[in-house]
């Protein structure tokens, strides 16, 4: 979970929230400006809405999954090598991350 410190700081510098409250257990309610309703997420749902670039250098699934970018190093000849299921499974992990 992401501290409420790191939450209200990037808050506070997005212009375009209007209301973020928090319901507890790291549960928010946030509301953007264009918003017909609130936005009911968690910790890491409101860092990726309001500060999207922090997100992907900090709090991204990415930087926490050992080995994610294993994948991306993978020869051609060794993804050649794989059955089709574990072709689709290595798809839909990589696709799910992004």
């Amino acid at each position: 979970m992401i501290s409420n410190t790191d939450i209200s700081e990037a808050l506070l510098r997005n212009d375009k929230v209007m209301t973020c409250q928090f319901l507890g257990k790291g549960i928010f309610l946030l509301r953007m400006e264009g918003d017909a309703l609130p936005m009911k997420t968690n910790s890491y749902g409101i860092m990726k809405i309001v500060d999207p670039e922090r997100f992907n250098k900090e709090f991204s699934p990415r930087n926490f999954v050992v080995g994610m970018d294993e994948l991306d190093l993978v020869a051609r000849e060794e993804l050649d090598e794989l059955d089709e299921h574990d072709m689709q499974c290595a798809k839909a992990e990589r696709e799910y991350y992004e």
